[in-house]
């Protein structure tokens, strides 16, 4: 079995380091989604998560934000098959359930995807080459799809990966599923941590 991936001081400079924001969205956090599941974990991890990019900008770490859009116009005809057969579609262009939960990222840090994967979006991946970033603290929701597709996105264009454990989520009824992720990302794509671990390895660069 493998060993658990550890953190290096190295790859962490503030400078080359960006902070990036998962889809914390209404339809994701929100009392009222359109969804059915129940994301009182995801509320709480939207409220942590915005706490923590304060943090970081305090250090001079760069922020992120995607955002997911249900615009059927931008869908390839499979897609389309794909959100028929499964219903309760979330984050329609233009709707309450799109915007983000208790926050307002700036237009210049936003970045939209129409479906799972932010590393369709060549605006983002400019947006990383322009400030020379090298490594990425993915954090936001859901864990088991959109955080997901971020982290492989990102170790195939050869990123270093950080997790905070305490600052990714999903719905309620797949805590399971979701710390058998972490364990799979700690161990094949990149250290799984405490956020407050990061935060203290930033300030031994100053």
């Amino acid at each position: 079995m493998k060993k658990p991936l550890k953190l290096n001081f190295k790859d962490m400079n503030p400078k080359k380091t960006l902070v990036l924001v998962v889809d914390l969205q209404n339809d994701f956090c929100h009392e009222k989604s359109v969804l059915t599941k129940k994301n009182t974990k995801n509320r709480k991890c939207a409220i942590a998560v915005y706490k923590f990019i304060e943090e970081a900008k305090k250090r001079g770490v760069a922020v992120a934000f995607t955002q997911q859009i249900y615009d059927e116009s931008k869908l390839t005809p499979r897609q389309k098959q794909y959100y028929k057969k499964h219903g309760n579609i979330c984050c329609k262009k233009g709707s309450f359930g799109a915007e983000y939960y208790k926050y307002q990222p700036t237009n210049d840090k936003m970045f939209v995807k129409y479906n799972f994967d932010i590393w369709q979006n060549k605006e983002f991946i400019k947006f990383l080459d322009d400030k020379k970033i090298d490594t990425l603290i993915i954090t936001g929701v859901e864990l088991l799809c959109c955080v997901s597709f971020a982290v492989l996105g990102a170790d195939e264009r050869g990123f270093n990966i950080v997790v905070p454990k305490d600052l990714v989520s999903g719905v309620d009824d797949s805590i399971k599923q979701q710390e058998n992720m972490l364990n799979t990302i700690g161990t094949l794509y990149g250290p799984v941590v405490s956020s407050k671990k990061i935060l203290r390895v930033w300030d031994k660069y100053y």
